[in-house]
């Protein structure tokens, strides 16, 4: 801890305060604290460190104490006065530095080994921490075997002294903590030196028990441990142990104890300016997140005592936890409020959105529907367009067709009766009259019944070609269609227009003299 941090802690200490608080925290004159503070240019910390790596303590040792920045260190209001007078000094201990390393003034002159160099040096002493961190492990969880089969048979007295021993000896393994872990070897010691009977000590870091603490809207009872102090194994025996306070502080409080040999609680008694063990405080989270300082209670104090300056302060002060709790409440009605119309909205908006995608799903096949409408209307059309197309270039074949071949025909044959007539709806075909020098015998009368139930006849030269008879058929005003087909009853026999048969005469047909054919299509008639 820098000056500026003491101070901040410390509330603006005096030199004489800074002198005073060095003689007590290592137990030496006043001339060798003040030496020890001049040389180290009133750096509280650096002299300590200073001091004991000089002259040593066997009770001295290096907890994890890591580097804190200056805006994250506690704003405790001190009380206005204390309530206890102070008592015997404080057990020693020595300030270490963010790696677990005793700090001096020489230290702050060698540079630390950097580079491929540095981290090949430091290989070995990372395994060998880690083999000694291995073998620290098992011998505490053998003392801990050892000390569950000593409670079976052992008288208690001779277990507590154990028990201590044992602590003494563990408490050098914890060097490398974090504060939530050195809360819990605190307890775990506390427990096997006094037994099961004590506090409910939260296993958590000091600012992590004031935030559960400040949650709860309770005090916060805390306990530093010094356990060099020659009045702490009484204390924690008789009254920290008693089932009375156990009780009481357990039904009011939220306690958090800690050894002032690790950071977190050293550094907690430093803001707190302790110089006088055993020590309870009460402290109390303001809303602006400052640490009120509600009690103190230094030295030997009895049961009864602390009991009754506990349930005073609590009587003094208890109207702030009334108030915090009320404003809790309040902050968690707020919660709940927010949580359900939070909830409320989301619903709301999970409503539209649902009822939007049904609108926009609804309007999808809406659409599509109509595209799908649109498309079949248009392929109707195209398909009618296609036809009528196909219809109007047929029609116009047939006609042409038929102007054609009614312009190319020739004259019709006379015969005995020298007439060619036509009966039912069909119109009559012009009639003239044969050449010259032909007889009946040479001609052929040719009578067509058509697809629509009219019948026409035409007589031709029997040495006309079978394509003739097409021409004629072709020339009626009755025939929309392209292609068909001439066919006799009897003989059964079917002629075409296509082929070398077509070229043949129709004597050779057998149609001479006479004979009867059925026109048949072999296309769609598009009328």
């Amino acid at each position: 801890m820098n000056n500026a941090d003491h101070e901040h802690g410390a509330g603006g200490s005096t030199e004489d305060e800074e002198v005073a608080r060095f003689m007590a925290l290592a137990n030496c004159d006043e001339q060798d604290a003040k030496f020890m503070l001049e040389a180290s240019h009133g750096n509280f910390e650096l002299a300590v460190n200073a001091y004991f790596e000089q002259f040593g303590s066997a009770t001295s040792m290096t907890p994890h104490r890591p580097n804190v920045h200056p805006s994250s260190e506690l704003n405790i209001s001190q009380p206005a006065s204390s309530s206890r007078v102070p008592m015997p000094p404080r057990p020693t201990a020595v300030l270490t530095s963010g790696h677990g390393q005793s700090r001096s003034a020489a230290a702050h002159l060698i540079p630390r080994s950097s580079g491929v160099l540095g981290a090949v040096l430091r290989v070995p002493v990372a395994v060998i921490r880690t083999s000694f961190g291995l073998a620290w492990a098992t011998f505490r969880l053998s003392l801990t075997m050892a000390a569950f089969l000593g409670d079976s048979v052992l008288p208690p007295r001779v277990m507590r002294g154990i028990r201590g021993a044992t602590a003494n000896i563990l408490s050098q393994s914890v060097t490398d903590m974090d504060p939530t872990d050195q809360a819990r070897w605190f307890i775990r010691s506390f427990k096997s030196a006094h037994g099961d009977c004590h506090p409910r000590f939260v296993e958590a870091s000091f600012r992590a028990a004031m935030s559960q603490a400040k949650s709860e809207a309770k005090f916060t009872l805390v306990y530093l441990h010094a356990p060099e102090h020659q009045d702490t194994p009484n204390f924690c025996s008789n009254v920290l142990s008693s089932p009375e306070l156990v009780s009481y502080v357990n039904d009011n409080f939220l306690c958090w104890g800690g050894n002032v040999q690790h950071s977190d609680a050293f550094q907690l008694s430093q803001r707190l300016n302790v110089t006088t063990y055993p020590y309870i405080a009460l402290l109390n989270t303001l809303p602006d997140n400052r640490v009120q300082l509600v009690a103190a209670l230094k030295g030997k104090v009895g049961l009864e005592e602390l009991v009754a300056q506990l349930a005073q302060a609590v009587e003094r002060y208890g109207a702030m936890l009334v108030v915090q709790r009320a404003e809790i409440q309040e902050r968690e009605y707020a919660r709940l409020l927010r949580e359900e119309q939070n909830a409320e909205y989301e619903a709301a908006l999970a409503s539209d959105r649902e009822r939007e995608m049904h609108r926009v799903e609804a309007e999808k096949a809406i659409e599509q529907q109509r595209r799908e409408q649109e498309k079949a209307e248009s392929e109707a059309r195209a398909a009618v367009e296609a036809v009528q197309r196909r219809k109007e270039e047929h029609d116009a074949a047939v006609n042409f067709r038929r102007e054609t071949k009614r312009a190319a025909l020739p004259p019709e044959p006379s015969a005995t009766d020298g007439l060619l007539t036509q009966q039912g709806p069909s119109s009559t075909f012009p009639t003239s009259p044969a050449p010259a020098g032909n007889d009946a015998a040479a001609t052929a009368l040719v009578r067509l019944r058509l697809p629509d139930g009219g019948s026409v006849q035409r007589r031709f030269f029997a040495s006309d070609s079978l394509r003739l008879l097409f021409d004629f058929v072709d020339s009626l005003d009755s025939t929309t269609y392209l292609r068909y087909n001439l066919v006799s009853s009897y003989p059964k026999r079917t002629f075409n227009n296509e082929g070398a048969e077509a070229g043949i005469t129709l004597f050779e047909a057998g149609l001479a003299p006479q004979a009867a054919l059925f026109v048949q299509p072999e296309e769609e008639d598009y009328n």
